[in-house]
């Protein structure tokens, strides 16, 4: 149980630490593995905004060990990851440039 306690709160410090740099986007990623609840292999990479809830076996969770049925979160290995998206620059041409 204090294992599980531990998950569920350094889940919490990375979804805090994603909402202070402005991630948009949170992963879930499971430890794949013949352990792993065939649930949670489903779920690996799923990807949601990072104030939306994940879908797993049918139940919402805000990331690996919060929030769902003890079934769902009791040692669970998984973790959540950020998802940065690359952006495209484009060049800002100065007067005379160009056609």
């Amino acid at each position: 149980m204090a294992c599980d306690i531990k998950v569920d709160i350094s889940q919490a410090g990375h979804l805090e630490v994603y909402e202070q740099m402005g991630v948009e986007e949170k992963m879930w990623l499971a430890a794949l593995d013949e352990r792993t609840r065939p649930a949670h292999a489903e779920a690996h990479r799923q990807v949601v905004p990072r104030g939306s809830p994940f879908i797993v076996d049918g139940e919402t969770l805000e990331a690996p060990g919060i929030g769902g049925s003890p079934g769902n979160v009791i040692n669970c290995r998984c973790t959540v990851s950020p998802v940065r998206r690359q952006r495209t620059l484009v060049p800002i041409l100065s007067k005379g440039e160009g056609a």
